[in-house]
């Protein structure tokens, strides 16, 4: 299965930071996005839930497994649902991020079914 979502890269990290701030959390204030940043066990993670292996991993290499695409799906598509509100007030800019969030979520359910790893490139 080829994911058909796409970012820059400077769009794939605002989409992340945009699916953060969704669920309360600052995105750029986690390790491994500032220098002594929050654990991403503080309790300060918010709601991110299931969606931590994604937001906690490199843009560019590495994967995900089928368990962590199964249950990051779920909330993924939860989180999108809250974007699709920002839209409704003329916010368009999230018009692309629901497009390949969602198609992100279609690729992400079907490594699960089909127990493959979602590689990042």
């Amino acid at each position: 299965m080829i994911c058909n979502a796409q970012w820059s890269y400077s769009g794939f990290i605002n989409f992340r930071k945009r699916i953060a701030k969704a669920c309360g959390t600052d995105l750029l204030e986690m390790e491994g996005f500032k220098e002594n940043g929050h654990p991403w066990e503080y309790p300060w993670i918010g709601t991110l839930g299931d969606l931590i292996p994604f937001m906690n991993h490199s843009d560019c290499d590495g994967h995900l497994t089928a368990k962590q695409c199964r249950l990051a799906a779920v909330r993924l598509r939860q989180v999108i649902e809250l974007l699709k509100c920002f839209v409704k007030y003329n916010e368009s800019l999230y018009d692309h991020d629901i497009i390949n969030g969602t198609k992100l979520a279609e690729a992400m359910e079907c490594c699960a079914l089909e127990r493959r790893h979602l590689r990042f490139c």
